[in-house]
């Protein structure tokens, strides 16, 4: 009997741990280090106090800001707009207050996270979000690492690297889902509860 057993289901007899064990042991295992960081001292002050609003407030403008910002010079990247100011002159004036903003939105993020840990698992729209601010992260670290370098030759005189367009291109989607799906965890996540 035991072997018809092993023959019709391999898994079940198995002594090594399928992958789905594994990833439900995983789960678990993460399941447990969100609620212990849902009852952190921290995580009860923003819930109880009344703090959670006026965070998600100073995080959505923050978020929005940088968005504006980062879109603004992706259309500038891909020629749409600001066609007669130089690259580098609209990085040098918006940057600085993009990096801000974007310090500003990741605290307030990661108090809003700490705040309400176990309703961010399994969140779809908080795991496209973070996807999406992910891409767009490797796509600055390639446009800065590789294009950024031969700025001199399409700054403000000729068109703009095509690498440069594509760039600008790639980061307008990333941070414009970034910011859709961020906004739909509101529809997912309620800030009273």
């Amino acid at each position: 009997m035991e072997r018809a057993l092993r023959f019709a289901f391999p898994s079940y007899c198995d002594p090594v741990p399928t992958l789905w064990l594994r990833l439900q042991l995983k789960q678990k295992s993460m399941g447990s280090i969100l609620n212990w960081v849902y009852h952190t001292p921290i995580s009860q002050t923003i819930r109880i106090r009344g703090f959670f609003v006026p965070i998600l407030f100073l995080h959505f403008l923050s978020s929005m800001f940088v968005v504006v910002s980062i879109s603004k010079v992706d259309l500038r990247l891909m020629g749409i707009a600001y066609k007669r100011k130089p690259v580098s002159e609209l990085l040098e004036e918006f940057l600085p207050w993009t990096w801000w903003s974007f310090a500003i939105a990741a605290i307030s993020g990661l108090l809003m996270f700490i705040a309400k840990a176990p309703s961010f698992y399994n969140n779809v729209s908080f795991e496209m979000m973070i996807l999406f601010i992910g891409c767009a992260g490797v796509n600055m670290w390639v446009f800065q690492t590789f294009t950024y370098r031969s700025i001199a030759k399409w700054d403000s005189n000729g068109p703009t690297a095509f690498a440069a367009k594509v760039a600008g291109g790639l980061s307008l989607v990333f941070w414009l889902a970034a910011a859709a799906f961020g906004f739909s965890i509101g529809f997912f996540i309620s800030p009273f509860r």
